[in-house]
């Protein structure tokens, strides 16, 4: 009986031991697989827009949710990213050379805010960066 309780108690060791090294081996594929798609998923490329002429650079008022994902330069934009914000000092005594809107999470209803907000100005709208971009420079550079 003492040698079954032995063996019983080797056994189980062993099974601690093998499903002990089967947690790490599985923490360290799962740490492999997020640094792969870390490097999947590396942050947008920075788009730059950039104005062709003009002496001092246009103000542009840009609603957008994610407004890290680009980088612009020749424009002195201003992000509005809050639509509680839009009856703010800045927004409501700043004249705009441009309203930029992209759409990407944002609702009609939102757009509506900002057009009645800006009724005598164009607003150029634009799907994402990417198509803004082609709206502003004409093509599919990046």
């Amino acid at each position: 009986m003492i040698r079954e309780n032995e063996k019983t108690k080797q056994g189980k060791d062993t099974t601690v031991k093998e499903y002990n090294d089967r947690i790490i081996a599985l923490s360290v594929e799962n740490s492999k697989l997020k640094e792969k798609i870390r490097g999947k998923y590396k942050p947008k490329k920075n788009i730059v827009l950039s104005k062709t002429s003009g002496v001092s650079d246009p103000k542009v008022l840009c609603v957008t949710k994610n407004p890290a994902d680009v980088l612009i330069k020749g424009y002195n934009i201003y992000f509005l990213t809050d639509l509680e914000e839009l009856n703010k000092k800045i927004y409501t005594e700043t004249v705009f050379d441009q309203i930029w809107y992209i759409r990407s999470g944002l609702t009609h209803a939102d757009l509506i805010k900002v057009a009645e907000k800006y009724a005598n100005q164009k607003i150029l709208q634009a799907r994402d960066w990417k198509a803004l971009q082609k709206k502003l420079q004409g093509g599919d550079r990046l």
